[in-house]
């Protein structure tokens, strides 16, 4: 389901964060069926973010559609390194896309772990992985999609 959907307005991860510079990062882990739908390609934002240019390479959709389909088409373990992803809000106005708070343990806070919260209208954009997005998603509406339609 698309967190735009969502109810409430807020969907949280357990993450790891960290700052490289003044940016704040976060390491998480996410389904399938959130990276297919809410995760977006830099080309799909318009607007004033402009992040086309700060993705590593520009889609090749003809080695997504070859090489990492058919990798991932394949039976048996397959694995995928990480996705590098921005959160962008979707409106000038919005002010709020993204918070985060300490995990706490035994009333103690454990160093790194934060409970990442994403609102509503927050964009998640790929600048890294980009290649593996186009597959997952492809691999995804051809495979599981058609399942999940036979099963409702």
């Amino acid at each position: 389901m698309e967190l735009d959907d969502q109810y409430p307005e807020i969907i949280e991860y357990k993450a790891i964060t960290g700052t490289f510079g003044e940016v704040r990062y976060f390491l998480t882990t996410l389904d399938q069926s959130d990276a297919v739908e809410n995760i977006r390609f830099a080309g799909d934002i318009q607007g004033k973010w402009g992040f086309s240019e700060r993705v590593q390479r520009k889609l090749d959709v003809k080695r997504a559609e070859t090489e990492l389909f058919s990798y991932l088409a394949k039976n048996g373990i397959r694995f995928f390194n990480s996705l590098v992803i921005v959160l962008l809000p979707n409106s000038d106005e919005q002010t709020e896309f993204w918070d985060f708070s300490q995990v706490l343990s035994n009333g103690k806070p454990l160093e790194k772990w934060v409970n990442l919260k994403l609102y509503k209208g927050v964009s998640r954009i790929v600048i890294d992985g980009q290649h593996r997005l186009f597959s997952l998603k492809k691999y995804w509406d051809i495979h599981i999609g058609k399942k999940s339609l036979t099963s409702q």
